[in-house]
């Protein structure tokens, strides 16, 4: 009986060390739009996370790792930047594939939409693209789940809202049959890749910005 309970009070530690640390690259993902644009784009992100607005969460907050007990530690982004500027990065990049001239600025939640707005529609460009998000992580333990809750604008020189595109949900996006635990890192990075493309390969925001 004192193996076993030895035993679980290491498992249990192993586990929560496999928990502490813990980073994911959003920068260098892969978003293929699957469109061509010759046009100049101003981007704009906006990280509207409440519990970032309130400072119990860093704006560099990606996720949950759980640990032997289902206590969480906070994943972080790899590059040490606020989130709203790797998904600024990554969603520039993709653009710019599809043969587009991108400005790019990540606003902090702040800020109000408002002035975010002036500020990027005085970006001298003839398309803007504002993505917001009120919900964003990842939390892991047996299972990965992304949270999401992110929209995605077209708008026009005036502000006028020209396509719009709104994505939220709980998707598990990673899975063991064996009980071991799982790291964000390991299957997160495919699962962004694939929500942007949702958010940003919608129909009516890529003509919106052709």
């Amino acid at each position: 009986m004192f193996s076993r309970v030895v035993s679980i009070l290491f498992l249990a530690g192993v586990l929560a060390g496999c928990a502490v640390g813990n980073k994911v690259d959003y920068r260098s993902q892969s978003v293929s739009l699957n469109t061509s644009s010759q046009q100049t784009i101003a981007l704009g992100v906006q990280d509207l996370r409440p519990y970032v607005l309130s400072g119990n969460k860093t704006p560099q907050f990606v996720g949950l790792q759980r640990g032997g007990w289902g206590n969480p530690f906070d994943v972080l982004t790899v590059s040490g930047a606020p989130l709203a500027q790797d998904f600024a990065t990554s969603i520039s990049s993709a653009l710019r594939r599809s043969g587009a001239t991108v400005e790019a600025a990540a606003y902090s939640g702040n800020e109000s939409t408002d002035s975010v707005t002036k500020r990027l529609l005085a970006m001298n460009a003839e398309k803007y693209l504002f993505v917001s998000y009120r919900e964003w992580k990842t939390d892991s333990l047996m299972n990965t789940a992304l949270i999401y809750d992110i929209t995605a604008q077209v708008l026009g020189k005036d502000g006028t809202v020209l396509a719009q595109n709104h994505l939220s949900g709980r998707d598990k996006i990673s899975g063991n049959v064996t009980g071991d635990q799982t790291r964000p890192g390991d299957s997160v990075p495919a699962a962004v890749s694939r929500k942007l493309q949702l958010l940003l390969g919608n129909q009516d925001i890529l003509t919106a910005l052709q």
